[in-house]
Parts: C-alpha cells; sequence; structure tokens
C-alpha cells in the first residue's frame, strides 16, 4: 500500500491500514513516510462499524465476514483474495460479490505493483458515479440478518439443533 499511496503524492490520500499484531508497525510506519503519506497505522481495528463510517473505499482480503459487513454497510471496496486459503474460498467469496457488481478484485500479483490498484483508486476519486454504483450494488447485497435466516435453517433442517433452538 506504500507503493499505492506515493503514486498519489503527498497527504494525498488519507489511510488507515490494519497490519495485524504479528507486523512490523516500525517498518511499515517507515515506508509510509518515505513516500511522504502520513496514516493511521494499527494492529487490529476494535471499531469496524466507526472504520467503515469513516472510509471511502475499503481495500480488504476476501474473508466471508469482512465482505460480508462491507454489503451490509454498502461500502465500495477492493478485494485482494489471500491465494493460500484453504480451497480458495477468499477467491470465490470474492467472485460472487464482483458478478453482482459489488466490489472489484485484484489477485494477489496484480498488487505486486501499485499500476492497477492505482488505476482503481483513481476511478474512485474522479467520478463519484461509479462510486455509487459499487456502493448501491454491496447494499443490495447486504444481509443484515443473516445470523437469524443461518440459525433458522439450521433449526429446520438437523434434529440435533431441535435442543438449541427450543424445539
Amino acid at each position: 500500500m506504500p507503493q499505492v499511496a506515493h503514486q498519489f503524492g503527498r497527504n494525498c490520500l488519507e489511510i488507515r491500514h490494519a497490519i495485524g499484531a504479528k507486523a512490523d508497525m516500525t517498518a511499515m510506519k517507515q515506508a509510509y513516510e518515505a513516500c511522504g503519506q502520513e496514516v493511521v497505522i494499527e494492529p487490529y481495528i476494535y471499531d469496524m462499524v466507526a472504520a467503515y463510517q469513516w472510509a471511502d473505499c475499503v481495500i480488504t482480503r476476501a474473508g466471508a465476514l469482512a465482505l460480508s459487513e462491507l454489503m451490509v454497510m454498502g461500502k465500495a471496496a477492493i478485494a485482494i483474495p489471500f491465494a493460500q486459503s484453504t480451497d480458495q474460498h477468499q477467491v470465490c467469496n470474492a467472485q460472487y460479490y464482483a458478478t453482482q457488481q459489488a466490489l472489484w478484485i485484484l489477485n494477489e500479483n496484480q498488487c505486486q505493483s501499485p499500476t492497477a490498484m492505482v488505476a482503481l483508486i483513481t476511478l474512485l476519486r474522479e467520478d463519484p458515479a461509479i462510486k455509487h454504483r459499487l456502493e448501491e450494488a454491496a447494499w443490495q447485497q447486504g444481509k443484515v440478518d443473516a445470523t437469524t435466516q443461518i440459525v433458522d435453517n439450521i433449526c429446520g433442517k438437523n434434529k440435533y439443533s431441535r435442543k438449541l433452538c427450543n424445539q
């Protein structure tokens, strides 16, 4: 991401980067500083609702929970599926929403150079209608009551879950 930020110029983007607890926070901060970008770097974001509300666009991996949250929030997103995920489930997750025009996908190889990411971010920044279409499509895919639907399906189809479901 620092290489992408560098393409936009000094402090042209506001970036909040969650890098995970095991990542080298100092090295990441230095990489952003080297390209003249101020950034908030965190090992983990605890208030995802506030983070999503703050963001114009979210760049994320393609785990099911993260993508479902983005759909419910109606956020423009660029997903980078983790290629080594079990059975490439992240690729499948992202492809589903991409076919609904609810997010864009970049594979890990496309992220070796900042070119593709810069192009997508530029489109979102320069054409509000494109961003709005992504947000609208994402919002339409959001399932606020997904947990209830899952529990209802389990309780209705699994004889062992009757105890759990008070039936």
